[in-house]
């Protein structure tokens, strides 16, 4: 069975290989924000890479928050190895 660890490490032993095509980058100065569709989506400036999410449930009753500034040692340790997100209420106990 393949080890999601050993994706990751496979991903810190690839060489990077220099591309001609041209890319474009920006960075945020102010508040982005897009709220005519569900779920809304905010994008706000920041130093680093950040990535933050918040769950409401239908009837705003179940809340769920998750914020990770991304690093070298937040990527491999917790946010590589994960793909998955659960609603608690979801879950059969």
């Amino acid at each position: 069975m393949f080890q999601r660890k050993n994706f990751v490490n496979m991903l810190f032993q690839c060489e990077v290989i220099e591309e001609d095509a041209e890319i474009s980058a920006f960075k945020f100065r102010a508040q982005i924000t897009i709220s005519n569709i569900i779920p809304s989506i905010i994008a706000l400036p920041s130093d680093g890479l950040k990535i933050s999410a918040t769950f409401i449930g239908d009837n705003g009753k179940y809340i769920q928050h998750l914020s990770l500034d991304i690093n070298e040692d937040r990527f491999t340790g917790e946010a590589a190895l994960e793909r998955i997100f659960v609603n608690y209420e979801d879950i059969k106990i």
